[in-house]
């Protein structure tokens, strides 16, 4: 596990929970990305990605990538910037 610091306040997190704008899913930060700073890589899970996509609640480029996912697709690899 990866462990998060914040250097403002100084508290440290074991596990970050994330939203996205395009989506009421949640997800979790699975790693630091070593090539840049600031940058970390996420997994959307596609069951919650048609579940959202099917009841109209996707937006943006999300909408766009989701549209034809099946539920028993590979999750979808998200790089996160911070």
């Amino acid at each position: 596990d990866n462990l998060w610091y914040d250097l403002a306040t100084g508290e440290s997190y074991g596990k970050v929970t994330l939203t996205n704008a395009d989506s009421e899913c949640m997800f979790y930060i699975e790693s630091l990305a070593s090539d840049e700073a600031n940058t970390a890589v996420a997994m959307l899970q596609t069951d919650c990605l048609v579940e959202q996509r099917d009841a109209g609640k996707l937006s943006g480029k999300l909408k766009e990538l989701a549209a034809n996912l099946k539920d028993d697709d590979n999750p979808v690899i998200m790089k996160v910037k911070f």
